[in-house]
């Protein structure tokens, strides 16, 4: 088993007491160990980690709109119907400036 220090500041180190004296505990390892426990098993944790899922999700969501929606416009400016799309540069310089990361020829 590895061992670790760690180093707290002033106002930390107080509260970790207070938290010691609180659940009557005798070391601030087993302090340290029973905050990390609570904090894990804690639902308001999963219920954040639920959140910004959403948000992420949300946000890829309407990043793909937003594709769609300019490759939308391109095509109604004069996409042509039978070119490769390889070698049409119009198509390829508008995939380097919007979706460079998204798409490889």
């Amino acid at each position: 088993m590895t061992r670790y220090t760690i180093v707290a500041d002033q106002n930390l180190e107080q509260q970790i007491k207070e938290y010691m004296k609180k659940n009557k505990l005798s070391t601030k390892s087993a302090a340290i160990k029973k905050c990390i426990k609570e904090a894990s098993e804690s639902n308001e944790i999963m219920l954040l980690f639920s959140d910004i899922n959403n948000k992420l999700n949300r946000l890829l969501y309407r990043e793909n709109i937003n594709k769609k929606l300019l490759e939308q416009i391109y095509a109604n400016l004069g996409f042509p119907m039978n070119e490769k799309l390889e070698d049409n540069l119009l198509l390829r310089e508008f995939y380097d400036k919007n979706f460079k990361k998204y798409v490889d020829f």
